[in-house]
């Protein structure tokens, strides 16, 4: 219990030392900024002054060409005042350039200090009192019971199964059983129970009394397979497969993935030859 109440003493102490750096590095930074700003107002002031002066510097260099006096006089006084704007703006650059630097590392010192302050907060929240954390933790397992108790519903566009089609072939209709129940979300011990829904009444009928809802869903889908898959019908597959050409507008891609997906379905198996 001591060490609980110096951990937090410790955190506190932390947290205050934190919070008063970031306010003077705040201050500090509402102070570099205003700074800065009237430094860009001062530079764009001289700048416009030295672009003035330079124009008159031209326009006078075009009268000292005609042997002008008081223009020759002009030009020169002119040159140096354009020499002394240049210097006086080089330098309001320079000190720019150093004051942005100073805020930008301003700027990441505060984000830094923003992160700890963040990070002993979650710590603090993370080594609450066990009272508040068993609480919190019953009540998410009671909401975690509520939620898994809710069984997902049953989608209504399944396939269908009808043993008295010839056309009918169990494997893919198992096939495409899975794939929409388990991308529906439907818990996998609820799918010999799916499988009845799905067929018409005599094969319902024969489901229920070789695949009880005591079976899971491997033996029952072995089952159900053995029964309404025969090898004659297997057979099909093998014809099929030597029967396989490229369709009309169907890609040399899409055209192997479909045979090789009925070398498969054919339990044939791939070789280098």
């Amino acid at each position: 219990m001591a060490e609980q109440v110096e951990e937090q003493n410790d955190d506190n102490n932390n947290t205050l030392e934190l919070m008063f750096s970031e306010e003077s590095m705040l201050q500090d930074y509402a102070a570099i900024s205003e700074e800065y700003k009237k430094l860009v107002l001062l530079l764009g002031q001289r700048e416009v002054k030295l672009l003035n002066i330079k124009k008159q510097l031209r326009a006078v260099k075009t009268l000292s060409r005609a042997n002008n006096e008081d223009a020759d006089r002009q030009f020169t006084e002119l040159e140096e005042r354009v020499r002394v704007e240049q210097q006086e703006v080089s330098n309001l650059r320079e000190e720019k350039t150093e004051l942005q630097t100073t805020l930008n590392s301003l700027q990441e010192i505060i984000r830094g200090v923003q992160t700890n302050e963040e990070f002993i907060s979650h710590s603090r929240k993370q080594t609450g009192s066990e009272s508040e954390q068993l609480v919190t933790s019953n009540r998410s397992e009671g909401k975690s019971q509520q939620a898994s108790s809710r069984p997902v519903p049953i989608p209504s566009n399944l396939p269908q199964f009808d043993s008295r089609v010839t056309e009918n072939r169990a494997d893919r209709f198992i096939e495409k059983l899975e794939m929409m129940l388990e991308t529906r979300g439907v818990e996998p011990y609820r799918w010999t129970m799916v499988l009845r829904s799905c067929c018409d009444i005599n094969t319902a009928s024969w489901v229920k009394n070789n695949c009880g809802e005591d079976i899971d869903w491997v033996e029952a889908k072995k089952r159900f397979l053995a029964h309404y898959w025969t090898p004659y019908q297997r057979s099909f597959y093998y014809l099929e497969l030597l029967e396989a050409t490229r369709e009309k507008n169907e890609s040399l891609v899409a055209f192997s993935d479909r045979f090789l997906r009925m070398m498969d379905e054919a339990d044939v198996p791939e070789t280098d030859e």
